[in-house]
């Protein structure tokens, strides 16, 4: 009996939201290469799925469209916009944002979903997560 009511207490304990984001924090770098080299760099969408708005300069499209063989406006030249993508994972909802001095420049010109995944990455990301989040769940329960 004592092995039951200290399972019933480890299991009113455990606290799902802090174990889930955890295991995102843990694969943000996921997240991060969904966003960028996916949604960004290869499809050139924010996480709403829409299209990013061609480059202004004809000159400056010409340069890209020799940089990236997928021929879309992907925020990316040098790369530090992307290196400075981060995941803020310390509660619900959790965000994506980017450390780079040009971040605010880009948001103001493309919106706040350049940042984020779309539905369909979100379901990848869960995907790939789920047995981590299992493992987690069954470490804290002290389930093998």
């Amino acid at each position: 009996m004592a092995t039951l009511k200290k399972a019933i207490s480890t299991i009113k304990a455990f606290n799902f939201e802090l174990s889930l984001l955890k295991v995102v924090k843990d694969n943000d770098n996921v997240i991060i290469d969904l966003n960028t080299d996916d949604q960004l760099f290869k499809f050139g969408i924010d996480s709403a799925g829409q299209k990013l708005a061609p480059y202004r300069s004809s000159e400056y499209a010409q340069l890209k469209a020799q940089l990236n063989p997928n021929r879309v406006t992907d925020l990316k030249l040098e790369g530090d916009f992307y290196k400075g993508f981060r995941v803020d994972a310390d509660k619900f909802p959790i965000y994506v944002t980017s450390i780079d001095d040009k971040a605010a420049k880009l948001v103001a010109k493309y919106g706040e979903d350049i940042f984020g995944l779309t539905q369909e990455n979100k379901g990848e990301f869960s995907d790939q997560i789920l047995q981590d989040v299992q493992q987690e769940i069954r470490q804290k329960l002290g389930i093998s």
